[in-house]
């Protein structure tokens, strides 16, 4: 699984191409809007919002789509944040 996070003020279609290629390397690809961007909602309390509520956002794609093992979370400057958190707060070592 590549998951694919755009940075601002870019959408998911930024990787309609990358998802491409990673689908026809035999790979499934996520590149969801982050929260406020494109057609998703906004945060119901803008003065409240933080990057938790991206990696969050993201964690509960992966948990509707029942994806214990992301092989690569790919992003660009703005977004590398979320991907940090990810990694640093909510990411465990995939076993076996």
């Amino acid at each position: 699984m590549v998951v694919f996070i755009h940075g601002f003020p870019e959408i998911w279609y930024s990787w309609r191409h990358q998802m491409i290629a990673v689908a026809n390397g035999g790979y499934h690809a996520i590149a969801p809007d982050l929260r406020g961007y494109g057609l998703s909602e906004h945060h119901p309390d803008l003065e409240k919002a933080s990057f938790d509520d991206f990696v969050e956002d993201t964690i509960a794609i992966l948990d509707y789509f029942q994806i214990e093992k992301v092989a690569v979370l790919h992003c660009i400057i703005f977004s590398l944040a979320v991907a940090m958190y990810y990694f640093l707060f909510h990411y465990q070592v995939p076993t076996g």
